[in-house]
């Protein structure tokens, strides 16, 4: 499928990886260390094909990779946000709060799509500053085959995966005789996601998917070493769980997040490694959590709206519309430090549905945001139109509205005076928003058609573009101005001579067929391209005379 030009260029300024391959895809496993040093754990290889990757605005701090061959000549480049940052929300208060905490070490992955070409991996830091960790080379690096299997439940599923946003749950904390209880709670906030706007809009772009995964005991740590622990200082306990989860890390009480994320990350390739978002719920009605590579929070009865305003961080790149401080200030869809009503970038909604500039509490009002009750400010109301326009983009950065289309070949030679089918099936959003039209040689032919049929004797020897252009009109985005809403398949069609005699296509070689052959010669009928069948550049009667011997013989 052929994205148009100028998406393309935009989305590699902003490195983001349009890189595909059909031979399959490597999961690396990395470890950064205090000191920043990154090593190789692990890879593992998956028998599918790899999505573009998304990249969304990051807060500060990412980690740069580049892939090069053996000549020093980069083949691949991505980035990812810094795997030790993690950030605790507490919405438990009047005003909501943010709290950065790096962590000691930090595991992450990379899927790389296998090139032959490939010699190394370089990482850089991007800070401010612009500066390289390390390198790695692939050499004599052997795949690791083992793998542990566990159950994985199908909470939603809408098509296959490499044409899904794919959201993974992970449990911790639940026993094996507490699956059910599991499966229920993913259930639940499943459900929340996808009963909210624009989620509720483009659920079948999305599948879910949760992986049971058994811990020795029910609950999760809770030393009660946090200074902030308040009147829960005497429920100490500690639990055996499989990703080690914990409250009261970095002496933030409410910061729940999982200590083994080693063990997360092989789960997930093992069993299900085409994830776009992960989500950990812990098994503890204690409030707490954290968002960063994985968004962690517990069954607490605030946790569904967490994970869903967690999803606008990590899937969509959006940032607090409430004041969470400079270290989280930037240009983002639903922040800017520009207020000019003419050039503001949600210029298009300013003014509906309560969308206008406002700033930032002190000491950040010079930044503003586009409302005043979002979910990206506060647990319970919608996303504002802006958040949802951006949700939206944000999905068609790494999806197109196509499950599958025939001719699977893009190249398709045809005789003349045949038929041909093309068609699309395309994912619907809801209400359906999509206009599906087909072109031939850049001629409007079919308009809102799932498919169409090519008479190729309407059309002259030689090469023909046949073309569909699926475009999302949906009221919910004002400003695309890549065309991320608008998708184009060509196919390059070739009608050729096959020096056919059965003219009117009855599987027979008669008289037939030469009343229709005399008919064109003397002018009476011009519905045939390939009846030169002595291929001297004319139809004459020697083309008659064809027929006649092969009826004859």
């Amino acid at each position: 499928m052929k994205r148009d030009i100028f998406n393309i260029f935009i989305l590699f300024i902003f490195w983001t990886i349009i890189y595909t391959s059909d031979m399959g895809y490597y999961i690396y496993k990395f470890e950064i260390d205090q000191n920043d040093n990154i090593s190789l754990h692990t890879s593992k290889y998956v028998d599918s094909k790899l999505k573009p990757s998304k990249l969304k605005k990051h807060i500060h701090s990412s980690i740069v990779y580049e892939i090069k061959n053996n000549q020093n000549y980069t083949i691949l480049k991505g980035e990812i946000d810094n795997p030790k940052i993690i950030h605790f929300e507490d919405f438990a208060n009047e005003t909501p709060s943010k709290t950065e905490v790096v962590l000691d070490n930090a595991f992450f992955v990379v899927k790389i799509p296998v090139d032959p070409d490939m010699y190394k991996i370089e990482f850089y830091k991007s800070d401010g500053a612009y500066k390289k960790l390390n390198e790695i080379k692939f050499i004599n690096y052997k795949n690791n085959t083992e793998r542990e299997i566990f159950p994985v439940t199908d909470i939603m599923v809408n098509g296959d995966n490499s044409s899904r946003v794919n959201i993974v749950f992970l449990g911790d904390g639940y026993q094996q005789n507490q699956m059910h209880d599991y499966i229920s709670d993913v259930q639940d906030v499943s459900s929340a996601l996808f009963n909210t706007a624009p989620y509720s809009n483009y659920i079948n772009y999305f599948n879910v998917y949760a992986i049971e995964v058994p811990s020795e005991d029910s609950g999760t740590d809770h030393p009660a070493t946090a200074p902030d622990c308040g009147g829960y200082n005497n429920d100490v306990f500690y639990a055996d769980t499989y990703f080690d989860s914990s409250f009261d890390l970095y002496n933030i009480h409410r910061l729940l997040y999982i200590q083994d994320q080693s063990a997360a990350f092989d789960v997930l390739a093992d069993n299900m490694p085409d994830w776009d978002i992960i989500f950990v719920m812990v098994n503890t009605p204690m409030y707490g959590g954290a968002g960063g590579t994985f968004a962690v929070f517990s069954r607490h009865s605030t946790s569904t709206e967490i994970a869903i305003h967690e999803i606008g961080h990590s899937f969509a790149g959006l940032a607090d519309e409430y004041w969470a401080g400079f270290n989280y200030a930037g240009e983002y869809a639903n922040m800017t430090a520009n207020n000019n009503p003419e050039t503001i970038k949600w210029n298009a909604w300013l003014y509906d549905n309560d969308i206008g500039i406002y700033a930032h509490s002190y000491p950040g009002n010079e930044w503003y945001k586009p409302h005043q009750n979002c979910k990206m400010q506060y647990l319970g109301p919608p996303f504002c139109s802006v958040c949802v326009e951006h949700t939206i983009k944000s999905v068609y950065e790494i999806l197109e509205p196509i499950n599958s289309y025939y001719p699977e070949n893009l190249e398709v030679t045809v005789p003349a005076s045949e038929i041909v089918s093309f068609g699309v099936d395309p994912i619907l959003n809801v209400p359906n928003t999509l206009s599906i039209n087909w072109f031939v040689d850049n001629q409007l032919v079919a308009e809102n058609n799932n498919s169409i049929i090519l008479e190729t004797s309407m059309y002259s020897l030689g090469e023909h573009e046949v073309k569909v252009v699926i475009q999302d009109f949906t009221d919910l985005v004002r400003n695309d101005l890549t065309n991320l809403l608008k998708f184009e398949l060509m196919w390059n069609v070739i009608i050729e001579c096959i020096n056919n005699p059965d003219l009117n296509n009855d599987n027979e070689i008669n008289i037939q067929d030469i009343i229709i052959l005399v008919n064109y010669i003397l002018g009476f009928s011009s519905d045939f391209n390939c009846i030169d069948f002595n291929e001297d550049q004319a139809a004459n009667i020697l083309d008659v005379i064809f027929i006649i011997n092969t009826i004859l013989n």
